[in-house]
């Protein structure tokens, strides 16, 4: 891929010398220094910093004839980051401040904050601690004031795409400020630098949803200190990736008269870091166990517990209680982390802890606080085996269709099976129920659900808008359930970028959803019929999310058939704490048996008193 990366830009050169060869040729002076800011660029790319470097200085020749102080601001920053690159950093310092003189006066905010951004780069290489701090945070805070100014609305999935590319832009800034201030040794600063860059996007939609219309920076420390950590009642561990770096920080409860404390750990040495991606590489083949191969499980069982050795190892001993919530960054998102132990003869973390994921603790703040009456108390949606060997030619599931039979019978809830889950059906009832339940194929990249694709479609073969649930419909109708599980594979799975893991889940919690179940891998039909009829039998007691999933993965962890990782190890609760009260029936004191449901079930489900909400 570099390879084939290097070839493009050299031909892009070759496209480059003609432009300004034809520039020159016409005397079109603004074109001519064009060409030799985008050659002096991929130079600059291709690693060649004193060809870009004397590019560059053609370019700030000409737009310093022409007066085009637009084009002397790019020009300036260009001349700063080569000679960054080139360690001439007191050099640097000089052409960003013109660049930020230059902004200031045009009223450019972006280009301003990208020019304190590259200041405080600057300051940081001469280990100006300080003022590097105080470039980044100027910069950061720049960048607040523009995203306040953006359009929020909830339903729009094409702002949010957009905030999700802008965002990715501004994230360097409040990475390098974090760094800056844990250099700094101001722990919980940094925190909160790490945090102000994390989800942004997230936080807007679900801020527009739950009708909070003021706009909270977050860049005032002691404001986020007091709206947000000291709140947390849980152990709550977030992790922030920096290159060569892994920083960690484990929140502990505020108790009586204090605040929450700060345990603070960072994973540097190099050794540490390689020996942490080589486990994280080991990770991957918990969706690829297709035996009981003994060097497969002892290689991924080596790598879970290297990932709790260096992430939890040294803070382990300060956890407290049963409850954890994980507040992950990057591919830590596809960690299976109930699956972690100490050592292969120590207990696996979900035995110890009932575990959450958050995609920030701003979005687990504002769930917590949303509107007790936003989120709906009765009905629920349940759909399995969306299967139509006519029109999708995939595999059916059976264990899926009497999945959702059993839980229908538990709950009340009619499901929708088969043919008559169509994409339609489902969106017409999507945001009207307190509990959603999909079990059917999901997307490998996405996690985006194949359903019954709508019988009034104008082709005979379906296409992916006839049958496909994607991010951007789910976004756009909304959701009001407490509860959305997502018995699907890989419905955890998504793309990664700075705003998190871009896919159905976080679709779901952005949608309104409380808290969201999925897989991070493909799962078995059989063993998933094993682990849902567990979850809900403890949902249907009255236990929260997190507690029946403990529950369900301890069953199959003890069963002879599904003990394996590769059965229990991918699920994983991301959200609110959330029970399913609505669904207790007070007179159930006994669970009915198992196989006694699937075969009433099966046998007379169209007899069933139970009726799909309407």
């Amino acid at each position: 891929m570099e390879g084939e990366c290097q070839a493009y830009r050299r031909l892009t050169v070759e496209y480059q010398e003609q432009h300004l060869i034809i520039a020159k040729r016409l005397g079109d002076r603004s074109e001519e220094g064009f060409a030799y800011g985008q050659l002096g660029s991929i130079f600059h790319s291709l690693g060649e910093v004193e060809k870009a470097k004397e590019y560059y200085y053609k370019q700030l020749s000409i737009i310093c004839e022409i007066g085009d102080r637009n084009e002397l601001i790019k020009a300036y920053g260009n001349l700063g980051r080569v000679h960054h690159s080139l360690h001439e950093f007191k050099k640097a310092i000089e052409y960003h401040e013109r660049q930020l003189s230059i902004a200031k006066t045009e009223r450019r905010r972006t280009d301003e904050a990208r020019a304190k951004y590259e200041l405080g780069r600057n300051f940081e290489s001469l280990e100006s601690l300080t003022e590097a701090a105080q470039y980044y945070r100027s910069s950061a805070e720049l960048f607040e004031e523009i995203r306040a100014h953006l359009p929020r609305k909830k339903n729009s999935f094409f702002q949010d795409e957009w905030k999700i590319n802008f965002f990715d832009v501004q994230q360097c800034v409040n990475t390098a400020l974090c760094r800056t201030l844990l250099k700094l040794n101001k722990v919980s600063e940094a925190l909160v630098a790490a945090e102000n860059g994390r989800a942004q996007s997230l936080v807007d939609i679900l801020r527009s949803r739950y009708g909070i219309d003021s706009f909270h920076s977050l860049s005032t420390t002691q404001a986020l200190m007091n709206d947000t950590f000291n709140w947390i009642s849980t152990n709550t561990v977030v992790l922030r990736l920096d290159g060569d770096k892994i920083y960690i920080w484990l929140l502990l409860p505020a108790k009586a008269g204090q605040k929450v404390q700060f345990v603070k750990r960072t994973i540097d040495s190099a050794q540490d870091v390689e020996a942490f991606w080589k486990a994280m590489g080991g990770t991957r083949s918990l969706a690829m166990l297709s035996s009981n191969d003994d060097k497969e499980i002892s290689d991924l069982s080596s790598s879970l517990c290297l990932i709790h050795r260096l992430v939890f190892g040294e803070i382990s001993d300060f956890l407290q209680g049963e409850e954890l919530v994980i507040v992950p960054d990057g591919p830590l998102y596809f960690v299976p982390f109930a699956a972690l132990r100490e050592s292969i003869q120590s207990k696996y973390f979900f035995e110890l802890f009932r575990i959450r994921l958050f995609p920030s603790l701003t979005s687990m703040k504002i769930i917590a606080d949303s509107p007790q009456d936003y989120h709906r108390n009765s009905d629920g949606l349940l759909v399995g085996d969306t299967f139509n060997d006519a029109v999708n030619k995939i595999g059916s599931l059976p264990a899926a269709r009497q999945e959702v039979i059993l839980i229908g019978r538990w709950t009340g809830i009619k499901p929708l099976i088969g043919e008559e889950a169509t994409k339609a059906a489902v969106l017409q009832h999507l945001n009207s129920v307190a509990l959603i339940h999909i079990a059917a194929h999901g997307d490998m990249q996405t996690g985006e659900v194949l359903l019954a694709p709508n019988p009034k479609r104008t082709s005979d073969i379906a296409k992916g808008e006839d049958c496909i649930l994607t991010m951007a419909e789910v976004l756009t109708v909304g959701v009001r359930a407490r509860l959305v599980v997502l018995s699907c594979c890989h419905s955890g799975h998504g793309k990664l970028m700075s705003e998190g893991n871009i896919g159905i889940a976080r679709a779901f919690i952005a949608a309104g959803a409380r808290s969201v179940l999925v897989s991070l891998s493909a799962i078995d039909d059989e063993a998933t019929l094993m682990f849902m009829k567990e979850f809900y039998k403890e949902l249907v007691k009255g236990s929260t999310a997190s507690k029946a999933l403990n529950k369900a993965m301890e069953c199959l962890r003890n069963s002879t058939e599904f003990w394996e990782l590769k059965y229990w190890a991918p699920f994983v609760l991301i959200g609110d704490y959330v029970t399913l009260d609505m669904f207790l029936k007070p007179e159930q004191t006994v669970m009915p048996d198992a196989g006694a449901l699937q075969y009433h079930a099966e046998g007379d489900a169209e007899d069933s008193s139970a009726s799909h909400p309407d």
